[in-house]
């Protein structure tokens, strides 16, 4: 009502002559004008009032996703809603990607999916609702089936991701890089359980390797993975791999080649023990049967008799392994390095195998990095955006998006009707300015208008 009689006597006001709007009509019509605008003064002081209390409650949480955004009355909670929105919008866009992927990965039913989303908000982690639904998904990828399994599998990944996050921040790498290896020292399992033992146990042993040397866990996934999957076929022990692969970073043995060697190597004394007993003068049924036994630990037999009968003579050590048909400088620089550093070959097979017996450090580490300060500001964070995750919370925003864009648009129509008579009054050109910006803004946010 109070727009139509505003329109009706700006019209009026307008159609009269110079000399007409001096006249007491005139004067009337103006000072009616001048009364509708002071009322439409006060809706609109009440209305920011309002907005700013709606405003208000929204920077609670808001600056939380948005980092910060202005306050102050009504074109502030314009824009306050415009980047909140559009913020709302992106998370529920990418955490209804990632369910779609849990669920084609996993095959999940979507109401089975909804029970996993709720056990990840569930989790007391760090670690956001999005980088735990891609864990899911890698699981799936890797064979991981039925809610049960796959909930027990993110669960584990997500103890190693805050314990390990420092060293492996990407997730997808972490996820492929530790699941890939559980895979190659213990084999493929669906078993929720079992999953879980096997990843936790290669987390603390990450943990506690390199955390006693200068090895890091990335580089141990790396070496392990690319001697697992030739030595653990053959029966070499789990803790032998990680400790091998520790003590190849530590004596600065590249990756590639001392994978390469120590692989060439040991299939190479299993097909030829004949020939490695001759040369080196051993016991050939005691070689047969320590490398039947562990080819690794027939390995370490041939490492300490060449290392004896070359001593500090390099020339012959070279020779001996030409003898040996082991050629390359790969695998000369494993015989050289782990020669002179048997004892600590030693000392780290020894906390490898203590280390896969429990998940004590990886434990005490999660504590520890799940409840210091940065992980209390991610956990409110997490809470936070699963709040807005929440399909309900998403349409009353957007409900409340929408009538502020029907007020946008009212004050808008209202002005362009009181421009011409040249009434001044608080609501500014600059003030129009903001108000067109933020119709413009959360338009584009919410896809209206």
């Amino acid at each position: 009502e109070l727009r139509k009689s505003i329109d009706l006597l700006s019209d009026q006001f307008t159609k009269l002559s110079a000399a007409e709007k001096k006249t007491e009509v005139g004067i009337g019509i103006l000072n009616r004008l001048q009364s509708e605008a002071k009322e439409l003064n006060n809706v609109t002081a009440q209305s920011s009032k309002n907005f700013g209390k709606l405003n208000q409650t929204f920077l609670s949480i808001g600056d939380v996703i948005t980092g910060g955004l202005i306050g102050g009355g009504i074109i502030s909670t314009i824009q306050a809603l415009g980047n909140g929105v559009k913020k709302i919008v992106e998370i529920n866009s990418l955490i209804s990607d990632l369910k779609a992927d849990v669920r084609k990965t996993v095959g999940l039913t979507a109401d089975e999916v909804n029970k996993f989303v709720e056990s990840l908000q569930a989790l007391d982690t760090r670690t956001s609702l999005e980088d735990l639904l891609k864990i899911g998904a890698i699981g799936g990828q890797q064979g991981i089936e039925g809610l049960s399994n796959i909930t027990k599998f993110t669960a584990a990944i997500d103890k190693l991701k805050v314990s390990l996050g420092d060293e492996i921040p990407n997730v997808e790498d972490l996820v492929n890089g530790v699941s890939g290896l559980s895979n190659v020292l213990f084999g493929f399992t669906k078993d929720g359980d079992q999953i879980t033992a096997n990843l936790l146990k290669i987390g603390n042993s990450l943990n506690v390797l390199s955390a006693s040397g200068k090895a890091t866990a990335p580089v141990i996934i790396d070496f392990a993975s690319r001697i697992g999957g030739s030595l653990a076929p053959l029966g070499v022990l789990p803790e032998k791999i990680l400790a091998l692969s520790a003590a190849f970073q530590e004596f600065n043995i590249l990756p590639e080649r001392g994978a390469t060697a120590i692989n060439n190597l040991v299939k190479d004394l299993g097909a030829n023990v004949d020939l490695f007993a001759k040369k080196l003068s051993l016991n050939k049924e005691q070689l047969k049967d320590a490398f039947n036994t562990d080819p690794l630990d027939a390995f370490n037999i041939v490492l300490a008799r060449v290392t004896e009968l070359a001593g500090n003579d390099k020339s012959k050590l070279l020779n001996l392994l030409t003898e040996l048909k082991q050629s390359g400088e790969g695998v000369s620089n494993v015989f050289l390095q782990l020669g002179k550093n048997q004892a600590r070959f030693s000392e780290l097979v020894g906390i490898s195998a203590k280390s896969l017996t429990n998940i004590t450090s990886l434990q005490n580490e999660y504590n520890v990095k799940n409840e210091n300060a940065a992980a209390s500001l991610s956990k409110l964070g997490k809470t936070i955006s699963n709040i807005f995750t929440d399909p309900a919370v998403e349409q009353a925003i957007i409900t409340i998006s929408n009538g502020l864009i029907n007020v946008i648009k009212f004050l808008s129509e209202i002005i362009s009707v009181l421009s011409p008579v040249g009434l001044a009054f608080q609501i500014t050109t600059k003030y129009t300015s903001e108000l067109e910006k933020g119709y413009v803004s959360l338009s584009n946010a919410i896809e209206i208008g």
